[in-house]
């Protein structure tokens, strides 16, 4: 059965309980000891073949006893849960030799044991280079600053291809950087649809430093324990995978990947994102230089919003008491948007905006709307719209009206200040959307459920969006909710 994502379909994958798998990538073990006694509560199936002691021999067993040769100290639980030790020799890859990566949980400890790569990289260090994104001045520079971060993560690491993956407000994402072996194909400039990353995957990226999966065809282990409660392996980096992520990148041909979250100011930004065409195994001396490589980045980008944020919000204030004081009663109104509406509605990136008060209407700017066209949208604001503040690039798809004039109007921001309200007015821009294949992906029908399958081809899919304006991004939100705070001390749009 085929068809289109619907809600339905979205709300069964983000059911999928990620963080309570249950199971472990199968290419290295765990444990989990619990903090009171530093007892083996849960162990991963294939144990034996990385500690010489079976599941049975183990749990319920003090650690001390497990025959691993490392110690946890209870000092340890003080840490944040996450917070990641790495014991053991990492850089000898001959076999039977492992290294441990000891991470503190709520709950005590989780103890993962994974082969040591094969290769030396003590050179890691010599290969790092910083990206001087401290320099960022403009937004073209994010892409830029983007480009120079894939090639230096590529270079350490060496994987087949490096993106830099940037979210947009919709929870879709667009590549914006991309460095690639030859010959393997570009997903530069390409958009990806929400459905995606879910959000529910999206949680997890917020919660652990990188996500890693060595072999996408490993199989999956199970993890038992001696009480049958499932373990939260939201902090492990054997957590097993989704089987709709793995076929996901069997689809794309990769067979392992590597991903970081990019946050800035405490929300997830994009994604560095690594694919290689065979499996393997990355160093922690390698992981570590990409993740300050990209704390470099988000800092950069931290940096350049709070910047770009206050000259806004200087140049709001400035621009509004500028305005407002030439307005003294609602008749100064249209004298005032004369000379000043084009400036405020610059404020939001917009050209023509509206004030609508004590039954009349003033339109400003150019091209502006039609008299007709503005009086239809203030009503069905004013009336039908429970709401304060109010954004839209789609106007038509809420307001069926609306798809008469589209050309004049598919965007608006609209605030209810005292006893006016203002409105700022985007036309149509016809838009070609680049997607990484067809974004409406296949439904399967399982026992009578909808479930969303991967895509099969990522192939450049051109979408032509209609009745749609540019899109309102966060900054145009603040911008708009400052204008409104201020607007709300003008004593002449008072009842």
């Amino acid at each position: 059965m085929n068809g289109q994502i619907n809600e339905e379909m979205i709300a069964g994958c983000e059911q999928e309980d990620l963080r309570h798998s249950g199971a472990i990538l199968g290419d290295g073990a765990l444990l989990h000891v619990g903090a009171a006694d530093q007892r083996i509560t849960h162990v991963s199936e294939n144990i034996a073949r990385f500690a010489a002691r079976t599941p049975e021999q183990l749990l319920g067993r003090p650690f001390a006893e497990s025959g691993i040769p490392i110690a946890l100290d209870p000092a340890d639980i003080a840490m944040s849960p996450g917070s990641r030790t790495l014991l053991g020799d990492e850089t000898a890859g001959a076999a039977g030799q492992w290294r441990y990566v000891v991470t503190v949980v709520k709950t005590g400890w989780l103890v993962e044991i994974v082969p040591a790569p094969a290769a030396r990289e003590g050179d890691a260090a010599a290969r790092y280079q910083r990206i001087e994104i401290d320099t960022l001045a403009k937004e073209s520079e994010i892409a830029q600053f983007a480009g120079r971060l894939a090639a230096a993560v590529r270079d350490i690491a060496g994987f087949d291809r490096v993106m830099v993956y940037r979210f947009e407000d919709d929870w879709s994402g667009t590549v914006i950087a991309e460095e690639s072996a030859p010959g393997i194909g570009s997903y530069m400039g390409l958009r990806f649809p929400a459905s995606d990353i879910p959000k529910i995957a999206r949680d997890l990226y917020m919660s652990t430093p990188y996500r890693y999966i060595p072999d996408s065809a490993a199989l999956a282990v199970k993890v038992v324990s001696t009480s049958g409660e499932p373990l939260d392996l939201t902090h492990a980096d054997l957590r097993s995978v989704s089987p709709l992520h793995l076929e996901y990148l069997r689809n794309m041909g990769v067979a392992s990947s590597f991903s970081i979250p990019i946050m800035v100011q405490g929300g997830l930004w994009g994604l560095l994102a690594c694919h290689a065409l065979r499996p393997g195994r990355l160093g922690q001396a390698s992981i570590r230089q990409m993740r300050r490589l990209v704390n470099e980045y988000a800092v950069g980008l931290a940096n350049f919003t709070v910047s770009r944020r206050m000259t806004a919000i200087s140049t709001i204030q400035r621009t509004l008491d500028e305005i407002g004081a030439g307005i003294a009663a609602p008749s100064d109104l249209p004298a005032a948007l004369a000379r000043r509406g084009t400036d405020l509605a610059a404020l939001i990136q917009c050209e023509a905006g509206a004030v609508a008060l004590n039954d009349a209407t003033w339109v400003y700017g150019a091209p502006a709307p039609d008299r007709e066209v503005v009086e239809q949208i203030d009503a069905w604001f004013a009336n039908e719209c429970p709401e304060a503040m109010f954004s839209t690039d789609n106007l038509s798809g809420v307001m069926a009206a609306a798809a008469r004039f589209t050309a004049q109007v598919s965007g608006v921001y609209a605030l209810k200040v005292q006893a006016a309200r203002f409105y700022w007015f985007r036309p149509e821009l016809v838009q070609q959307v680049d997607w990484a294949g067809n974004p409406d992906k296949a439904v399967v029908g399982t026992s009578g459920r909808l479930e969303l399958s991967p895509r099969k081809s990522f192939e450049k899919w051109l979408h032509v969006k209609h009745g749609y304006s540019d899109s309102w991004r966060n900054e145009h939100r603040m911008a708009a909710k400052k204008i409104g705070s201020v607007l709300q001390t003008w004593p002449s749009l008072r009842p």
